[in-house]
C-alpha cells in the first residue's frame, strides 16, 4: 500500500515536468542574447535593425529600439539570468529566448531578448523589450518569514496539518488489515478538496470551494516576477476514515479493555 502510493506520489510530482515541452538556453544562446543587450547599451540600433527576422521587423522598430536605449544607464550593471528557453521553430530552426535583470546603482533594466537561429545557422533577432524597475527586483518575490502578517504563519501551520492527516490515513489504512476497497481508499486520500490560496507577497487569500488537487498542498511560482502562491486543501478522505474507522487505536480511545 504503502509502495502504490509513494509510486503514485512520484508520477503526479513529474507530470509537471513531463508536460513542459520547452528547455534551457545553452551557454552560447546564452552568450547571444547577452550579445544584443550589449549592442543596445552601445547604440548599434542599425546593426540590430539589420539582424532582425523580417517577418518581425515592424514599421516603428527604430523608434522603439531608439526610446528603450535611452533608458540604460552609462554605469556597468550587474546582470543576472531570471528565465530562458529554447525549443524548436519552424522548417528546422531554434527559438531561444531569455529575460534578463541588469542591476545599475539608482534603477534596474528587465530584458526580454528572443533569437531564431536556422538549420543553416543563421541567426537573427525575433524580439528585444526593455523597461525599467527598481533594482533587485526580482528577489522582492523570493520566499521567507520575515516580516510577514501573523495570520501569513498560521496559514503555514494549516498547510503542515493537511499533509499530516493525510499521511496519518495512509498508514492507518495500511494497519487496516480486514479493509476492503483500500485501493479506492487511498485515491480518496491523496485528494484535497476545496483550495485555500495565499499570495505570499502580499498576503491576499483566495478560497476555491469547487477545486479538487492531489497531494493537499503545493507551492509554484509563474515566474521569476511573480510571487509565490501557496494553496492548501482539506483531505476530507483521511479525516473521515481516521473519525470513522473505529478499530483502530486512537490516542483519544483511551486503553481497551481486555
Amino acid at each position: 500500500m504503502l509502495k502504490f502510493a509513494a509510486r503514485l506520489l512520484i508520477l503526479i510530482a513529474t507530470l509537471p515536468l513531463l508536460a513542459a515541452c520547452g528547455r534551457g538556453i545553452s551557454p552560447q544562446q546564452d552568450s547571444d542574447l547577452r550579445a544584443v543587450y550589449d549592442r543596445m547599451r552601445a547604440n548599434d540600433l542599425a546593426g540590430i535593425e539589420a539582424q532582425f527576422t523580417p517577418q518581425f521587423k515592424r514599421p516603428d522598430l527604430h523608434q522603439g529600439l531608439s526610446f528603450m536605449q535611452g533608458m540604460i544607464p552609462p554605469d556597468k550593471p550587474a546582470v543576472s539570468l531570471l528565465k530562458g528557453l529554447s525549443e524548436a521553430g519552424p522548417d528546422g530552426s531554434t527559438d531561444y529566448g531569455a529575460q534578463y535583470e541588469y542591476d545599475y546603482r539608482s534603477t534596474a533594466v528587465l530584458a526580454q531578448i528572443e533569437m531564431r537561429q536556422d538549420k543553416a545557422g543563421r541567426k537573427t533577432i525575433s524580439a528585444v523589450q526593455l523597461r525599467q524597475a527598481p533594482a533587485g527586483i526580482s528577489h522582492a518575490f523570493d520566499f521567507g518569514l520575515a516580516g510577514k502578517k501573523p495570520y501569513q504563519y498560521v496559514f503555514l501551520v494549516l498547510m503542515l496539518m493537511s499533509p499530516a492527516f493525510g499521511v496519518w490515513g495512509l498508514y492507518a489504512l495500511w494497519r487496516a488489515r480486514d479493509l476492503k476497497w483500500k485501493f479506492f481508499w487511498a485515491l480518496a486520500m491523496l485528494l484535497g478538496f476545496m483550495d485555500l490560496t495565499m499570495d505570499w507577497r502580499t498576503g491576499d487569500v483566495i478560497l476555491n470551494i469547487p477545486q479538487i488537487h492531489p497531494f493537499w498542498i503545493y507551492a509554484r511560482k509563474f515566474g521569476p516576477l511573480s510571487p509565490w502562491m501557496l494553496s492548501t486543501s482539506l483531505p476530507v478522505a483521511a479525516i473521515a476514515f481516521l473519525l470513522g474507522y473505529r478499530r483502530l487505536d486512537r490516542p483519544w480511545d483511551g486503553k481497551k479493555k481486555d
